[in-house]
């Protein structure tokens, strides 16, 4: 008999699309798809807009005891002068464990507080294994 390990190894976030308003917050959770053989830390970065940062949970840990217990992230959207929306992308980089490099993206837009946009703006996730 040949036990074939088909776990698959990657990142679920939720919800599945991110709105942040301009000069407020939002919050998202990740967890990992299967249960690691030791600790894997998932590190956040930005690209684009300045405005838009990762407060709390830019780096998170997961361990075969909490793998399946979502952790929280927050993101923030600062107030501008310009009248436009700010576009970034949030990536989650996972390393450790058996997991490898496996990652998570979001292109977020931070609706303007100062116009007539109707605040349904939102970034949708996309995932690379």
């Amino acid at each position: 008999m040949t036990i074939v390990d088909d776990d698959t190894r990657g990142l679920f976030p939720s919800p599945g699309s991110v709105t942040v308003p301009e000069d407020g917050t939002e919050t998202y959770t990740l967890v990992l798809e299967s249960k690691p053989t030791g600790p894997v830390t998932v590190a956040a970065s930005r690209t684009g807009d300045s405005d838009i940062t990762v407060t709390q949970g830019a780096s998170l840990t997961f361990t075969t005891n909490n793998w399946f217990q979502p952790q929280t992230v927050t993101l923030s959207a600062a107030a501008d002068a310009d009248s436009a929306s700010g576009t970034a992308t949030i990536t989650h980089t996972t390393s450790g464990g058996d997991y490898g490099t496996n990652s998570v993206s979001a292109t977020v837009t931070a609706t303007e507080g100062d116009t007539s946009d109707d605040g349904e703006d939102s970034g949708n996730w996309s995932r690379r294994r």
